[in-house]
């Protein structure tokens, strides 16, 4: 899913996002 260095960045709060969200952010795959 790394396309560049600038989304490694993003993938890393991504994450933490997700485990927040849970299924909500499952559903909202935005990125």
């Amino acid at each position: 899913m790394s396309l560049c260095v600038d989304d490694r960045p993003v993938v890393i709060p991504s994450m933490a996002y997700e485990e927040k969200r849970g299924k909500l952010y499952e559903k909202q795959q935005v990125y």
